[in-house]
């Protein structure tokens, strides 16, 4: 996932246009039971699993950025609340 950070921070001009494109793949990706939001549970798993050991967030850590990106409170992110963590994380 913090591939995924990467790519979006070289986005230049028009090609971040597409950057909407690529977080709605990888929100497809943890969506593993395609309900269209992604449960504190897939987003840790997901995080343990595409990120470097080095570099990994305790499942603690994980879950405070689960719940810094749940807009709504509901308990899940959506795509929106995805890409805005996606987007607010690209920028710092």
């Amino acid at each position: 996932m913090l591939a995924l950070y990467a790519d979006m921070h070289n986005l230049a001009g028009g090609e971040r246009d597409e950057s909407r494109d690529l977080v709605d793949s990888v929100f497809e990706m943890l969506d593993a039971e395609h309900h269209g939001a992604i449960s504190p549970e897939e987003f840790i798993r997901s995080m343990r699993e595409q990120t470097d050991p080095k570099h990994q967030l305790t499942d603690r850590e994980c879950y405070i950025l689960f719940r810094e990106a749940d807009a709504n409170n509901d308990g899940l992110m959506d795509k929106d609340e995805f890409h805005k963590l996606m987007t607010k994380y690209m920028h710092e």
